[in-house]
């Protein structure tokens, strides 16, 4: 029985949805694509893709990664589904990731937990668990070991963490709408931030699961034409 649904949320990119598609197995997983105010040409192209791979197009209710979680919440609980995996246009996960995602929420209780990050590889080497806002200097936390390499023991098992790497992330839906207040008073880049600080606020720890793994390949957005660090604007 499946728990997970997929989400992503695009503006003005839908080469990399496209393309992302093409190149990851979705194992059979709902999906669910939020637009956010791309131009109307980028609309239809978004709408014809999404029927392409039978994703639900939705165009968002209000601004902001923490009201595309709401509505995103609604979706996927009206299909049965308990938790909601986040993925940006240009993180792959690893073959049999959402399925042991999935399988591993089946056979654990991980639904007293806040946000779920996971193990974002960046290149041969570079792994990023977790991101560190309160922490002195980067705010960021890697490690580095060959990617074709058993994950170091001291990080092999699950941890908490002060916040996920916002390129993959999962929640519990019941635990979002129980905590997360969400505001459009501003619009954090790092939202994922904001949602975990939430979590914490309320005594609810984050965690990181090192042993499912996401490549991180900013490049294929400048193959599609796209700026390396963000969307188009129109």
């Amino acid at each position: 029985m499946n728990k997970i649904g997929l989400l992503f949320t695009s503006r003005n990119n839908y080469e990399l949805l496209d393309f992302w598609m093409q190149n990851v197995d979705t194992e059979g997983f709902s999906i669910l694509n939020i637009d956010e105010d791309s131009t109307e040409e980028n609309k239809s192209k978004g709408r014809e893709i999404c029927k392409k791979y039978n994703i639900e197009y939705l165009d968002r209710e209000e601004r902001g990664m923490l009201f595309n979680m709401i509505t995103a919440c609604n979706y996927f609980k009206s299909k049965g589904l308990e938790y909601i995996v986040y993925n940006t246009h240009d993180s792959f996960p690893k073959k049999g990731f959402f399925k042991d995602f999935n399988q591993l929420v089946k056979e654990k209780d991980l639904s007293n937990f806040g946000v779920i990050g996971f193990n974002i590889l960046h290149d041969k080497t570079w792994h990023q668990l977790a991101r560190t806002p309160l922490q002195p200097k980067q705010g960021e936390f890697y490690d580095r070991y060959p990617a074709n390499s058993s994950i170091p023991l001291k990080w092999s098992k699950p941890y908490a963490i002060e916040s996920a790497m916002w390129t993959t992330a999962a929640v519990n839906i019941s635990q979002y709408e129980k905590h997360i207040i969400p505001t459009g008073d501003y619009h954090f880049f790092h939202s994922w931030d904001d949602i975990a600080f939430q979590f914490l606020y309320k005594n609810i720890y984050n965690i990181c699961i090192p042993s499912l793994i996401v490549n991180h390949t900013q490049e294929v957005k400048i193959h599609h034409g796209l700026p390396y660090k963000s969307p188009l604007i129109g």
